[in-house]
């Protein structure tokens, strides 16, 4: 992939799933990542495993938390790419049992973080003059709903109408950003649903290609949105469920 090595890349909830499957990808390319994540012990075997690497303990909703990830980045030259992915579950109970406390803390995470982070990565690089790619990662729950995750499903809504507005403010800076729509992929935050005798074959069974997503999957359709193969492509809303969206059957 052209326009990859050699470049600064942060990425969120990097010790784990999605986010730790990016980190190596990308490395590979020869990217330098700054891998975010709240877990000091695992983010750090990650960043062992990885060529260039900076890890950074943080809880990206914390106050400050963005700054601090920029700053990290600044050190090794600054931020050209972006992947916030960084994100909480559901509570996986009806409306009417949501608890406030929880909704704002996943809105939070899943949300706020996600414009803070990209506002300020995105300034930084209309200060140097240079363009740049952006990947939030969002959810096929954020276009179609699925019971029991009111809170869960409309922070991801809202991070694609985020990353289309972004994409078009951004346009005249050179700067594209985008959102990925992952299915269901094996990763800890989907083990307790995948692994279920009962709910894991219902899963897979309205899956058109027959089988649940490998974070690698997903990270190499990332790393081809930062890298410049994909340069007329912003605003754009990609999805990778194995064919689910194109025939949902409905809440499993």
């Amino acid at each position: 992939m052209r326009g990859l090595a050699g470049r600064v890349a942060i990425v969120t909830g990097a010790s784990s799933g999605i986010g730790r499957a990016t980190a190596e990808v990308l490395s590979a390319r020869g990217v330098c990542v700054i891998c975010v994540a709240r877990g000091a012990e695992r983010l750090e075997t990650v960043v062992n495993g990885l060529e260039r690497a900076v890890a950074v303990v943080e809880d990206v909703a914390a106050e400050g938390a963005s700054e601090r990830i920029v700053s990290a980045a600044e050190r090794v030259g600054g931020a050209d790419f972006l992947v916030a992915n960084a994100a909480l579950d559901g509570q996986g109970t009806n409306v009417l049992d949501l608890e406030i406390a929880h909704w704002r803390r996943l809105l939070e995470v899943n949300l706020t973080a996600v414009f803070a982070l990209g506002q300020l990565v995105a300034r930084r690089l209309v200060e140097r003059s240079v363009g740049g790619s952006i990947v939030n990662v969002a959810s096929i729950n954020g276009i179609s709903a699925e019971q029991g995750f009111a809170d869960y499903n409309s922070s991801k809504s809202a991070v694609i109408q985020l990353s289309r507005t972004m994409a078009i403010d951004l346009a005249g800076h050179g700067i594209r950003v985008n959102a990925i729509c992952p299915g269901y992929v094996r990763t800890e935050m989907t083990a307790p649903y995948l692994d279920d005798p009962e709910i894991g074959p219902r899963i897979a069974a309205e899956i058109p290609l027959g089988r649940v997503g490998e974070a690698s999957e997903i990270a190499e359709t990332i790393a081809f949105l930062l890298s410049d193969n994909s340069g007329y492509t912003t605003g754009s809303v990609v999805t990778v469920d194995g064919g689910r969206t194109a025939g949902w059957k409905g809440a499993v």
